[in-house]
């Protein structure tokens, strides 16, 4: 299992850069593949995704392959919709990255997790966890 952890960390890397650089017409397909690559406990692409979409959800909704992201992909679509009407739970708890400090929600179970930010990698978050 360790072995795979660099190849993992390259590929989220690798996944970040093409979502910093997004594409309008690869976007969707990007968004896609975090959705069915990765459990759903592990948030570091997922979060990644729901963040560079809201930056762009204007642009984003003008665009058929998105717009037929939605319909078929429902949990992308149950993570963007707190982000969009700025209503997160306020049970989940919530955290500021050491390295970028990036501020975001999360729940962790004690493995390793990233900042969707900048891919900060953690096992323990809970010293960073903040008051709302």
């Amino acid at each position: 299992m360790e072995i795979l952890l660099p190849a993992r960390q390259q590929y989220h890397e690798s996944y970040d850069e093409s979502m910093t650089g997004w594409s309008l017409d690869d976007f969707p397909l990007a968004i896609t593949v975090a959705y069915k690559s990765t459990p759903s406990e592990d948030r570091a692409l997922r979060d990644l995704a729901v963040e560079t979409s809201r930056k762009h959800i204007d642009r984003l909704l003008g665009h058929d392959g998105f717009r037929e992201l939605l319909r078929k992909t429902p949990d992308f679509l149950a993570d963007l919709i707190p982000f969009l009407s700025g209503k997160t739970s306020t049970n989940t708890p919530r955290y500021e990255c050491p390295s970028c400090q990036h501020q975001f929600r999360g729940e962790f179970s004690g493995r390793n997790y990233y900042c969707p930010n900048c891919a900060h990698r953690l096992s323990n978050w809970t010293t960073y966890r903040i008051g709302d």
